[in-house]
């Protein structure tokens, strides 16, 4: 898979709340609904259950765009 993995600090926090940051697969054009999958192929599970905590991992994929 492609994808960066960064970690959620106050920074990235406030600015994806308050810019309404997307980021998941469910906001992707790749993803698809009805079989919760990528049209790639890439695991989707981890992106649909991304959290904004502090201190967590998000896994943004490279191939994301905003649908």
């Amino acid at each position: 898979m492609r994808a960066v993995i960064t970690l959620v600090d106050l920074q990235l926090r406030e600015e994806a709340l308050r810019t309404s940051f997307r980021f998941s697969c469910t906001d992707c054009q790749h993803f698809e609904p009805v079989t919760r999958g990528c049209s790639f192929g890439f695991p989707t599970e981890e992106h649909r259950q991304a959290s904004l905590h502090l201190g967590a991992a998000l896994n943004f994929c490279k191939s994301f765009e905003l649908g």
